[in-house]
């Protein structure tokens, strides 16, 4: 419980204390420079939450209270003649100069995700059935009162929303931001409208073929639209993307031999992460190189397989457990499911992101620091943040039923897009197929499995 001061607002007296939820001291994924941080003051969302969500902890979230980001990218340095010429054959010439080319892009605002607690009566907040009726956290201590059990199950849901929106959020849509499928694109311009080829991410169609690849298939980036041989797998495709990428980030100046295990990573679905490490294990030691059970089912083949499974990694002071872990092109490269938004049908999508390079952060997320709300305003009492200023929360009451709202405005920014890349409509042919945990979705188990928990 947090004591405050009493003071008055108009003359008319304020409660003298806000009550905060316990916080858990049980590490988590939330835990130390996860998205939600244990360390901060009134935790909400991240008590009582566990299990892994790497690609959360991977983007790598921060504080703000910048409204409108604008950023400068130089895209090349060039001379500033027509000619390449930089040299001259008198001495008292004069030289020719340099130029460069920018690229500015702008992001305003952020996205609004808002929940609000089931209404209860605070009369019977503390009560329960019997003594022998306890209810508990994941982390194995006893909730206390339905406020907090409520809080926890809204905040369970309100991050449901922006692991969905990391992947398919959209900037045109009132409340969202720009997720994956928005920001690794082609097609860039400037905020005044003029073209940044250069800007453009690698988007590969793979035609609804499977990982051994097949016809149809095309490159997108920059410089146009190409085809990609029928014969080409996966792995052929993969080494390619980062034979390209390495050398543009040389170019850049990042600087590639900064490049550490981590800053790559494969995003997919936890079907087609299985499904990558057994076509990957068939490029390198099968019999002709192509998936199937037969190429597979050798010693060599298995030890191999086995090798490549697990494993972490760092990412933003996180330790981040992977699928596996490929090396491709000298780089290691691990492999992230991540279940949410990927899937459409029997196809899904495979992300190859650059967080950062060698420490510099070229992706990452934001969200609206809430701790600066002003005290000026004659019902700022009722306003409280929680988990360092992520959240904030308020009451809305009528006489003795409450329900507690909570929201946080998160966004996703990319400073390096040419270093992203999608890969759309890869079919995994693995047993069992996919299961999303939206439960929304009609992937997940029958909707009609479920009951909604009412009082009889």
């Amino acid at each position: 419980m947090t004591m405050m001061t009493d003071f008055k607002v108009r003359g008319v007296p304020q409660p003298k204390k806000v009550e905060r939820l316990s916080v858990s001291d049980v590490a988590s994924v939330y835990g130390c420079c996860g998205v939600f941080d244990l360390c901060g003051d009134a935790d909400l969302i991240s008590l009582s939450l566990q299990g892994a969500d790497p690609l959360l902890d991977y983007i790598g979230w921060e504080l703000t209270d910048v409204c409108v980001l604008e950023k400068n990218f130089i895209d090349r340095v060039i001379p500033s003649e027509e000619t390449r010429q930089g040299w001259v054959g008198d001495a008292c010439a004069d030289p020719n100069t340099v130029n460069w080319a920018t690229c500015a892009f702008r992001i305003e605002d952020f996205a609004r995700l808002r929940r609000g607690t089931p209404v209860q009566d605070v009369t019977k907040n503390a009560l329960r059935l019997c003594e022998s009726q306890p209810r508990y956290r994941k982390d194995g201590t006893m909730i206390m009162d339905d406020r907090e059990f409520r809080a926890v199950l809204a905040a369970e849901v309100m991050l449901q929303d922006l692991k969905l929106m990391l992947i398919n959020g959209d900037v045109d849509t009132a409340g969202q931001f720009d997720g994956l499928e928005n920001l690794v694109v082609t097609g860039y311009t400037d905020f005044k409208g003029r073209r940044c080829s250069l800007m453009d991410s690698i988007v590969i169609d793979w035609n609804n073929n499977p990982l051994s690849g097949g016809a149809g298939m095309t490159w997108t980036d920059g410089r146009g639209t190409r085809n990609i041989a029928a014969t080409a797998s996966f792995t052929d495709v993969l080494r390619s993307i980062v034979r390209i990428l390495k050398t543009r980030i040389k170019n850049s100046g990042l600087g590639v031999m900064n490049l550490q295990l981590g800053d790559m990573i494969l995003v997919s679905t936890s079907e087609m992460a299985e499904a990558i490490l057994d076509q990957f294990t068939c490029w390198s030691v099968c019999e002709g190189g192509q998936y199937n059970e037969a190429n597979l089912n050798t010693l060599e083949a298995r030890r191999f397989r086995e090798d490549l499974m697990g494993g972490t990694f760092t990412a933003n002071g996180t330790t981040i457990q992977a699928e596996g872990i490929i090396s491709v092109n000298g780089v290691r490269i691990p492999l992230v499911s991540y279940d949410w938004g990927l899937q459409t049908g029997s196809y899904s999508d495979i992300y190859l992101l650059t967080g950062s390079v060698g420490g510099r952060k070229t992706l990452m997320g934001q969200f609206n620091d809430f701790r600066s709300i002003p005290q000026r305003y004659d019902n700022a009492y009722k306003f409280f943040t929680t988990d360092g200023g992520k959240v904030l929360g308020y009451f809305e009451d009528v006489h003795t039923c409450v329900t507690q709202v909570q929201e946080m405005q998160p966004r996703l920014v990319a400073y390096a897009p040419w270093t992203l890349v999608r890969i759309t409509d890869v079919s995994a042919d693995t047993p069992g197929g996919f299961i999303t945990p939206d439960v929304m979705s009609t992937s997940f188990f029958p909707g009609t499995s479920f009951t909604l928990a009412e009082c009889a």
